[in-house]
């Protein structure tokens, strides 16, 4: 060092009035003084007071104001009347406890007005909770690449916790039958920390000089396991079983943390998992049906509004769905919902979870917003079995009667071939052509019953050129056609949708 620096000392001779190294020594060490009585006169504080924190580092780190603190029992100068974060990290084999007399909280804030000391508390614990293997991928060709511009194997570990986690110290295996494989490295506890509700990403490339996060296992993308061990190398944290992997799709819990476990169309590394999946479906309106397709009268008056309708009662659906112009070929807007249950009869509203507006083509496809991409639907949660609901502004809504097939995630159905297609049968849908069945039409007020109360609705509104809930036919004219053909026909059904 002395070597190092020989050239530098002149000028700093020059600058600082001397040559001797103890004197720029004890100018760093009073600018510190001078430092904090700047702080505290620009920002009017009025002092500061020393901070004690003791704690034991084999237990767990600390962190004061998002810095962790050296190993050991700490002390450092803080300024009074001003907060001051404290954050436990409890390591393997151990929890938080308390900061002792404060909270119970691993992160809390204190304020001191003079000299303070605090502990905080761990204890041992048999086992870490609330960290999950939550998502993997094992034959990453082009999704995302390691710091080091590799596409390597990754395994996401999730806190769903409310305390910050440290993984370091816990062992990480792709064979259970070795549980001890491998020892995360627990000297670099910024690097290997969880925060609550947070995700790490493990690089399976066994390119250990690249990082604490590289770990010396891969991933088969022909099947295998990943189980994660408590410090102890024999109790097992959690693990997975899984079969032969897809090119650029992981395998994630969904929702994070939870049981259920699906193949990751749209892989979310370090993030919450989605399960983003496509769905086609097929479905006639009554109305507007003629000869195999529906006519597209509202498109072609230019009356259908550019945002979805359903905003109102009986759907309160408040999505933001809209085009800048409706598309060729568009009969209406309707209202898809998808509901997860064991069977249709028990799919009842508090099953539901995903609901979307889109656009129905005279073909009977249903797509987005362009008028011919498939739906991607973003579900809460899939336990059970999904089955689509579909709803219409003045048709008797529909439920699927039995879950959706599904092939390279996209779900599929299709309403027209059947009686037995939408729960209730005959009872719940109308053949409305040679072996084609359909929505039927008539629910003015869309309260699934087709009254007289949907008539009063249809009088007040008869002969006006809009789209009114009275045009049954959908050709932007109310007049006696739609009471006659459709209104009347139809009187005293009722959607058989399980409320």
């Amino acid at each position: 060092i002395n070597l190092e620096i020989e050239s530098e000392r002149p000028k700093h001779a020059t600058r600082w009035g001397t040559s001797t190294i103890m004197n720029v020594n004890s100018f760093a060490n009073s600018r510190i003084q001078y430092m904090q009585s700047f702080i505290m006169g620009k920002f009017g504080l009025s002092s500061y007071a020393e901070l004690t924190v003791n704690h034991n580092s084999e237990q767990g780190v600390i962190v004061i104001n998002n810095v962790q603190i050296p190993e050991g029992n700490f002390v450092g100068e803080y300024f009074t009347d001003i907060p001051i974060q404290l954050t436990a990290i409890a390591k393997p084999g151990y929890k938080f406890v308390e900061w002792t007399g404060i909270s119970n909280n691993s992160i809390t804030s204190i304020v001191i007005n003079g000299d303070s000391v605090i502990t905080a508390v761990f204890e041992e614990s048999s086992m870490i909770s609330d960290i999950f293997i939550n998502e993997f991928m094992a034959d990453n060709d082009n999704v995302i690449t390691d710091p080091q511009g590799d596409f390597d194997d990754w395994i996401e570990i999730y806190n769903g916790g409310s305390g910050m986690v440290d993984i370091g110290g816990l062992y990480i295996t792709d064979d259970l039958s070795e549980p001890a494989k491998y020892l995360i490295p627990d000297f670099e506890s910024d690097s290997t920390i969880i925060f609550p509700d947070g995700h790490l990403i493990l690089w399976a490339d066994k390119d250990l000089e690249d990082g604490v996060l590289h770990i010396n296992i891969k991933l088969s993308k022909n099947g295998e396991q990943i189980g994660l061990f408590d410090s102890d190398g024999l109790s097992v944290i959690d693990s997975v079983t899984f079969g032969e992997q897809s090119s650029d799709k992981s395998f994630g819990r969904y929702p994070d943390g939870e049981p259920f476990w699906s193949r990751m169309y749209s892989p979310t590394p370090g993030q919450s998992n989605i399960y983003l999946l496509k769905l086609t479906a097929k479905i006639f309106l009554e109305g507007p049906f003629n000869l195999g397709e529906m006519n597209t009268g509202l498109n072609i008056s230019g009356v259908i509004p550019t945002s979805q309708p359903f905003d109102i009662l009986p759907w309160n659906y408040f999505g933001a769905e809209n085009v800048v112009s409706v598309p060729d070929d568009v009969v209406d807007w309707v209202l898809i919902e998808l509901r997860d249950a064991d069977s249709a009869s028990v799919a009842t509203p508090e099953t539901i979870v995903f609901r979307k507006a889109a656009l129905l083509l005279k073909d009977g496809s249903i797509v987005d917003m362009d008028g011919s991409t498939t739906l991607e639907c973003e579900p809460s949660q899939i336990v059970s079995n999904l089955f689509v609901t579909i709803y219409h502004r003045n048709h008797l809504s529909v439920i699927s009667s039995q879950s959706l097939t599904e092939t390279d995630n996209v779900y599929s159905y299709d309403f027209t071939t059947g009686e037995s297609k939408v729960f209730g049968g005959a009872l719940g849908h109308k053949e409305i052509g040679g072996g084609i069945w359909g929505m039927i039409g008539g629910d003015c007020n869309a309260d699934g019953i087709i009254d007289l109360e949907d008539i009063l609705l249809w009088q007040t509104e008869a002969g006006t050129n809009a789209y009114q809930a009275g045009d049954l036919n959908l050709d932007a004219e109310v007049d006696n056609t739609d009471k006659n053909e459709i209104w009347n026909t139809n009187q005293d059904a009722e959607s058989k949708v399980p409320q």
